[in-house]
């Protein structure tokens, strides 16, 4: 779920944290997007994994714990992905906007890959990646610059930026060597999702 509360996309209401699995499980995720989604179920991760995997798909895995929930959210995430990718070629990837999060999932999984997720990119960003053991920073690609862009990547770091919505702003980033783009723009030709 990307948010706190149910509201916006499901027929449930309230916090999601304080929802039981089995309970939304029974919830429509699907018609506020339109009737023809009707009835979709709230997708698990191992929903999601198990399309992702069968379609050769890489996996970004935003950990988005509650208030007081970091490091629990961090570890459970992180055991089950890691269960979820035993033996996969290429592992599902972490990141999340709390550094809490990430060290517990660090410290639960190793081996699963994480990326820090900020806005703009802070001063002190290559501490604070390997203080994460993170392989990626992903920030606001309205904020970046192309010094901190060519920074980062000659730092040996994976850039993805969010949420890029036009085409010129994508075609800037991927000039600058943005690794990747988060976009609502699936319409978009291949080569430039790429």
């Amino acid at each position: 779920m990307h948010d706190d509360t149910l509201e916006r996309t499901s027929s449930g209401h309230g916090a999601l944290a304080q929802q039981p699995m089995a309970g939304l499980a029974e919830l429509d995720a699907g018609s506020w997007l339109g009737a023809e989604f009707a009835g979709e179920p709230i997708p698990t991760l191992a929903n999601v994994a198990a399309y992702c995997r069968a379609n050769q798909l890489l996996l970004n895995i935003e950990l988005k714990p509650g208030p007081g929930q970091e490091a629990m959210t961090g570890r459970l995430v992180a055991r089950a992905a890691a269960r979820i990718w035993t033996g996969s070629e290429v592992p599902a990837l972490l990141s999340s906007f709390s550094r809490v999060a990430l060290l517990a999932a660090a410290t639960a999984a190793p081996d699963l890959p994480r990326a820090w997720l900020t806005e703009a990119v802070p001063d002190d960003w290559a501490s604070v990646l390997e203080q994460l053991g993170a392989v990626a920073l992903h920030v606001d690609g309205q904020l970046l610059t192309r010094p901190q862009a060519a920074a980062i990547k000659a730092a040996g770091y994976g850039l993805l930026c969010y949420t890029v919505n036009d085409l010129a702003s994508a075609q800037r980033l991927y000039q600058w060597g943005v690794d990747c783009l988060c976009t609502d723009r699936l319409d978009w030709p291949l080569a430039i999702r790429r």
